[in-house]
């Protein structure tokens, strides 16, 4: 038996939406846009791809569906974060003023981005672990800190035969 797969099936398989095919990142590439511009024809066999991108791009022939990162509004930030600290039993840790206050900071430290769902959890999270370690609120959540945390937290979740050193992996987020 082969493991190459049939031009013939695969094309079957794309018509018949049997493959998703994934392309992330396409803002950051310079010839994925032009490939998929070809390739998204009414002749292309793709029929299910998603496409993400900071850039709305449009391709011939094709009718997309754009779905945009929730953000929140400022002044929601504070009900959300509760919400999330609630749900992590973690809530009752926390007075009204010094998650108001944090939750300020955290928008200042986001210069002006939105603040999107995830950014918004990965603060909750990292205020709940610094609870937990009897850490200063003066030293949550840079973005770089909250970026680091989310890879170690992800990389604790893959097999320990292919996991990396946590030094790796906060290397690898600081490059």
């Amino acid at each position: 038996m082969t493991d190459e797969l049939s031009s013939e099936l695969l094309h079957h398989l794309l018509k018949k939406k049997r493959i998703l095919v994934i392309v992330d990142g396409l803002d950051g590439s310079s010839v994925i846009p032009r490939y998929l511009e070809s390739a998204c024809d009414a002749q292309a066999p793709i029929n299910a791809l998603v496409v993400t991108s900071r850039i709305n791009h449009s391709f011939a022939e094709v009718s997309p569906t754009v779905v945009e990162t929730l953000c929140l509004q400022a002044e929601a930030l504070p009900l959300f974060v509760s919400g999330c600290l609630k749900r992590q039993g973690k809530r009752s840790q926390w007075d009204d003023r010094d998650l108001f206050k944090n939750c300020l900071r955290f928008i200042e430290m986001l210069d002006g981005r939105g603040i999107t769902t995830l950014w918004a959890r990965l603060f909750a999270e990292r205020l709940a672990d610094a609870k937990e370690s009897g850490q200063p609120p003066e030293l949550l959540a840079s973005i770089p800190d909250l970026i680091s945390r989310w890879l170690g937290r992800l990389n604790q979740k893959v097999a320990s035969h292919q996991r990396m050193a946590d030094s790796t992996v906060c290397l690898l987020a600081s490059a």
